[in-house]
C-alpha cells in the first residue's frame, strides 16, 4: 500500500510494522499501532557502609538515567538545535526535513540524509532495526506519529537522551558526562554539550578520544548552530571551540575487582527475590537499576590489605594469605582479603548486601538516600 504523510506529495511505500508492535497496515483498514517502549537498561550500583560507591554492574549498556529536570539547559537546547530545531513543532515527522533527506537520497542514489526527528530517532533506537531503506523509514514515520499521541514531548525527549549512545560505551547523558569529563549532566557546558551533540550522528567516527581532530570539526559545527540561534554569543563560541577535548575515557565508577564484591554477585545472583530463573535474577543485577548496600568498611579493609602485605613475604607467590573481619554481635562481615591479590574466584564466606531497585532519577556520582527492600 502507499501511505501519504500530509502535503507536498509525499507517499512512501510501507510494509509490516515491526514485529514488537503487533499490527499490520492493509489496504482497507489502517489500525495505528499500539507502541510501548521497554524499560530501559540501568547499571546497578554496590555501596560501602560509609556510604562509598564500591563496584558497578552493568551488561553491554552502560547507563544511569536522570530525570529531565536535571539535564540541564545548555544540552537540551543544543541536542535540539543539532539533531531537531522543530522538535516541539512537528507531529513526530517533520516533513520538511524529510522531503529534504529525500532529494539528498535520491540524488547521492541511496541514503546520503536521515533526515528524521528525535521522536523517529527513538522509535528506531526502541523498536526498528538500524537497516537504512524506504520501508523502514515508513515505518519509522508511522510509529513515531503515533508515539507523540501516548508520550509528552517532555517524556519523549527525556527517554532519548537516556537513550542514544555517546560513544565509549556509555549510554544516555549521564554516562557520557562522566567517561569524558568524570562529572555529572547537570554540570554539563556549552561546549561539553556541542560536543556530545555532534557524536550522535557517528560516535566512532567522531569520537574525540581517537580522532580529535575531526570531534573538533564536529563540535564546531554544533557550537555554530546554537551562535545562530543565539543561544551563546561570538565570544563564548569562541571559548569553547578552543577548549581541550578529552584525551582519555575517565573510570569514575570501578567495576567488581575483589573478593568482597565477587562474593556480593554471586549472592544477588542466587537471590530468588530478584528473580525466578538465573536469566531474571541476572537482568535484575545488570540491567535493573538496583541499589545495593553492603556491611564493607573500606577503612577495616585498609587495614587489613596493610596487615596482610607488612607480613606476607615476597617470594614470587610461594605463600599466601587470607582474613575476614567479622563483627561478633551481628556476623556482619567488615572485610576480605586474599594474597596475594584478588584471582577473580570468590570466597565462600557470606557477607551481608541486601538490595533494592534503585530509583531512576538518581545520580550515579552520589548515593541517593537510603532504600531498603
Amino acid at each position: 500500500m502507499v501511505l501519504a504523510l500530509g502535503a507536498g506529495g509525499l507517499a512512501l511505500t510501507t510494509v509490516a510494522i515491526a514485529p514488537q508492535v503487533g499490527e499490520f497496515f492493509t489496504a482497507g483498514s489502517v489500525d495505528p499501532p499500539e507502541v510501548n517502549l521497554r524499560p530501559l537498561a540501568e547499571r546497578s550500583i554496590a555501596y560501602a557502609d560509609n556510604g562509598s560507591v564500591m563496584a558497578t554492574f552493568h551488561a553491554a549498556e552502560n547507563r544511569q538515567e536522570v530525570p529531565l529536570r536535571r539535564i540541564p539547559r545548555t544540552v537540551r537546547r543544543t541536542i535540539l538545535a543539532v539533531e531537531d530545531e522543530d522538535f516541539f513543532q512537528h507531529n513526530g515527522v517533520n516533513l520538511r526535513a524529510t522531503m529534504r533527506a529525500l532529494f539528498e537520497n535520491v540524488s547521492a542514489g541511496g541514503i546520503a540524509q536521515g533526515g528524521s526527528t528525535i521522536t523517529q530517532q527513538l522509535v528506531k533506537l526502541s523498536l526498528l532495526s538500524p537497516r537504512q531503506d524506504l520501508n523502514r523509514k515508513a515505518r519509522e514515520a508511522i510509529l513515531a506519529i503515533e508515539l507523540e499521541k501516548t508520550m509528552s514531548k517532555q517524556e519523549i525527549l527525556e527517554r532519548y537522551l537516556n537513550q542514544v549512545y555517546f560513544g565509549g560505551g556509555a549510554y544516555g547523558i549521564q554516562a557520557a558526562a562522566e567517561i569524558y569529563w568524570g562529572q555529572n549532566a547537570q554540570d554539563l557546558d556549552w561546549g561539553q554539550a556541542a560536543l556530545l551533540a555532534s557524536l550522535i550522528q557517528n560516535p566512532v567516527a567522531y569520537d574525540p578520544v581517537l580522532e580529535p581532530e575531526v570531534a573538533r570539526e564536529r563540535r564546531r559545527v554544533a557550537l555554530d548552530r546554537i551562535l545562530e540561534l543565539g543561544y551563546i554569543t561570538q565570544e563564548e563560541a569562541d571559548f569553547y571551540d578552543i577548549a581541550p577535548l578529552p584525551e582519555a575515557r575517565i573510570d569514575v565508577l570501578p567495576e567488581p575487582n575483589d573478593y568482597f564484591v565477587e562474593e556480593v554477585k554471586q549472592q544477588l545472583l542466587d537471590m530468588e527475590e530478584l528473580g525466578a530463573t538465573p536469566t531474571e535474577r541476572y537482568n535484575a543485577l545488570f540491567k535493573g537499576g538496583l541499589r545495593i548496600e553492603t556491611t564493607f568498611s573500606p577503612e577495616a579493609q585498609f587495614l587489613a590489605v596493610s596487615a596482610r602485605n607488612n607480613v606476607l613475604p615476597d617470594t614470587g607467590g610461594q605463600f599466601t594469605a587470607a582474613m575476614v573481619a567479622v563483627t561478633p554481635q551481628t556476623g556482619a562481615v567488615r572485610a576480605m582479603v586474599g594474597g596475594p591479590g584478588f584471582t577473580g574466584t570468590a570466597t565462600t564466606w557470606p557477607p551481608r548486601a541486601r538490595a533494592s531497585r534503585a530509583p531512576r532519577s538518581r545520580s550515579s556520582c552520589s548515593p541517593p538516600p537510603s532504600r531498603r527492600a
